[in-house]
């Protein structure tokens, strides 16, 4: 069942000439895996595990005010800028 309603909602999505705030649908170009893919899932699944909570559920629990949720969301905006920064040295 989930998977017809997923085919449904895909071909209506791309039945549109464009994205809402771009020009183009931007797909992947392949499916080649480098070094970087394995290893940053790696290392989102043992802080996932770690922590015990998901992305989507930690930012929506600040609403609840917890300092616990306040860190571990912190923790995210911490890895993604130190991320982007390490992308500029190609590693």
């Amino acid at each position: 069942m989930n998977d017809e309603k997923t085919e449904v909602l895909f071909s209506q999505k791309m039945s549109h000439k464009h994205e809402q705030f771009d020009d183009r649908y931007h797909l992947p170009d392949g499916s080649r895996v480098d070094r970087k893919l394995p290893l940053g899932a790696a290392l989102f699944g043992v802080g996932w595990g770690i922590v015990g909570i998901g992305p989507g559920p930690a930012f929506a629990s600040l609403a609840l005010g917890g300092a616990t949720t306040g860190v571990i969301v912190l923790s995210f905006i911490v890895g993604k800028v130190s991320a982007l920064r390490l992308q500029r040295y190609h590693l």
